[in-house]
C-alpha cells in the first residue's frame, strides 16, 4: 500500500466517519423523547430576560420617587 492509496482511504473513511456522526447528531435531537427537555431550555431562557428584569425594575423605582415627589409638592402647598 502505498501513501497515495493510503492517504485516499483516509480521506473516504473520514468523510463517511463524520457523516455517520452528523446523523446520529441530528437523530437524537429529533427524538420525541427530548422534546420536552429542548421546551423547557427554551422557555427558561425566556422566563429569565435579564434586560426584562431589569426594565420592570426602573419601572417601579421611577413611579416610586415620582410618588415621592407628588407627596413633597402636595406639602408644600
Amino acid at each position: 500500500m502505498d501513501f497515495d492509496t493510503m492517504l485516499r482511504f483516509s480521506k473516504e473513511f473520514s468523510l463517511v466517519w463524520f457523516f455517520l456522526i452528523f446523523i446520529g447528531v441530528v437523530a437524537w435531537a429529533y427524538l420525541p423523547s427530548h422534546k420536552k427537555g429542548f421546551e423547557d431550555a427554551g422557555q427558561r431562557v425566556l422566563d429569565e430576560d435579564p434586560l426584562h428584569e431589569l426594565s420592570a425594575k426602573q419601572t417601579s423605582e421611577r413611579s416610586v420617587s415620582s410618588e415621592e415627589n407628588d407627596d413633597k409638592n402636595s406639602k408644600k402647598s
